[in-house]
């Protein structure tokens, strides 16, 4: 067995907890059962944990786990997998946190803490930077642990069809009428300015493409830390995961250049909301232009989805666009990170453009 990192809680004579390094092939079973269902369905864990962590294209993540020594039973887990980041023009060895888990029967800081802290010591040396997007009650152990926050991922929305939404502030009658209204005016709106931009055509495919590395090549790069987002990274991360694939809306121009892209998942059932996952243009950390936000607007609404949800966050050039589109924020989810190589550090005002494409999966 790998080697015990040992530690008491205060009061205990001998140890209570120690952590080790975890093996993906022979601990796969012990830690999908600490995971229950914590990640998703518990049928699509095993999927997704292979697909994490056997199957991760820019190398092998770390996976550490926490015993109780007096039954030598499992009790916590946590993993980082390698992401590649850049920020000013510089590669940053980037390692997302990912499946942060304790027992409840041993939901303390002290336990919980030597689990963070194990992965910190585990990623040194290997990760420039460890981010996470954790829960709510797993913020504060993680700063205990070093973290900061960082920033935070908003969900962004902008409402397709307003009756669903009237409905919960008027009579049903009056909201179903008042909502086709609104509906049918925005319409109008949008469609008179895409008139000015009649070059733009779109269509809906289910796998990323070599196009978009070429996206990704001409798009001015600011100073901001963002993924690399090229086709590698989106065909492992979008295209296979055990969860489902997503579906993108390619833009492009009347010459069939692509100008845009948008990996998107609609929702079950008729008339959900079609939730951005992450998005390109050659222009998207400088402000992503009007016309290509309104042709995914315009793609939503003919599949009859109720709304756009984008999770992002990023600069407010970059954000402008949207803003100017009608989305507005809904919710947000805070962002830590730990910088672990002093000299890749950025400056402290260093802009962030990140959206679900950075969540574990």
């Amino acid at each position: 067995m790998s080697a015990l990192l040992q530690a008491a809680v205060p009061g205990a004579e001998s140890p209570l907890y120690a952590t080790q390094p975890g093996d993906v092939v022979r601990d796969r079973e012990e830690v999908l059962g600490v995971w229950q269902d914590h990640f998703g369905p518990r049928g699509i864990q095993g999927a997704k944990f292979d697909h994490f962590y056997r199957e991760n294209r820019y190398g092998p993540p770390i996976l550490q786990l926490l015993r109780h020594l007096p039954t030598g039973a499992l009790v916590g887990v946590i993993g980082a997998g390698p992401r590649p980041f850049v920020c000013r023009g510089r590669a940053i060895r980037a390692g997302v946190v990912a499946h942060f888990a304790v027992d409840e029967k041993h939901r303390s800081l002290g336990p919980a803490l030597m689990l963070q802290e194990s992965l910190i010591d585990a990623a040194r040396g290997r990760f420039d930077l460890l981010y996470g997007l954790p829960r709510s009650n797993a913020v504060a152990v993680s700063k205990r642990a070093g973290f900061h926050v960082m920033g935070t991922l908003v969900r962004h929305a902008r409402v397709l069809r307003h009756g669903e939404y009237l409905r919960r502030r008027m009579p049903a009658f009056l909201a179903s009428s008042s909502g086709l209204l609104i509906d049918f005016g925005r319409r109008l709106r949008t469609g008179a300015a895409d008139s000015l931009f009649s070059e733009l055509q779109w269509e809906w495919v289910s796998a990323s493409d070599e196009r978009m590395d070429a996206l990704w090549r001409e798009a001015l790069h600011t100073e901001a830390l963002t993924s690399v987002r090229d086709h590698a990274l989106l065909r492992w991360r979008f295209d296979t995961p055990p969860a489902g694939r997503a579906h993108y809306l390619l833009v492009s121009g009347k010459d069939g250049r692509l100008r845009a892209w948008f990996a998107c998942e609609v929702s079950e059932g008729q008339g959900g909301p079609l939730t951005v996952m992450d998005y390109w243009s050659t222009d998207a950390m400088i402000g992503i232009g009007r016309p290509l936000i309104r042709a995914l607007i315009s793609a939503a609404d003919q599949q009859g989805c109720s709304a756009v949800h984008l999770l992002l966050t990023a600069s407010d050039p970059a954000m402008a666009g949207w803003r100017s589109e009608g989305f507005v924020p809904r919710s947000e989810q805070p962002l830590i990170g730990l910088w672990l190589t002093p000299q890749r550090m950025p400056e402290e005002d260093t802009q962030l453009h990140v959206t679900m494409l950075d969540q574990d999966g």
